[in-house]
């Protein structure tokens, strides 16, 4: 994970992260919600919508805060820690490992 200072919506806010931020593999049960019209919906059904290979999808880091999932790379940040308009948070991306 790279992490780099920014604005606007689509990063993570800063004032809004309950606890340390984690990564850490899948573990099964995850849900988010990526934006306010759509539904609280489970990591593995969205990650296969998003026609994640399954061996992507197990080793697949996600960042977590306060027990709740932030952001999942291919997906976006969680509805709840996205940042205002404007206001300052960190925008996170991912660089796996060339195979």
């Amino acid at each position: 994970f790279a992490a780099v200072v920014a604005a606007g919506p689509g990063v993570i806010a800063v004032d809004r992260m309950a606890g340390a931020l984690e990564a850490r593999l899948r573990q099964g049960g995850e849900r988010m919600q990526l934006a306010a019209n759509r539904p609280r919906r489970a990591l593995k059904v969205m990650l296969y919508e998003a026609d994640m290979p399954a061996w992507e999808r197990q080793a697949l880091p996600i960042l977590v805060a306060g027990g709740e999932v932030v952001a999942v790379p291919g997906l976006g940040v969680a509805l709840a820690a996205q940042a205002a308009r404007g206001a300052p948070g960190f925008a996170v991306t991912w660089h796996p490992a060339p195979v």
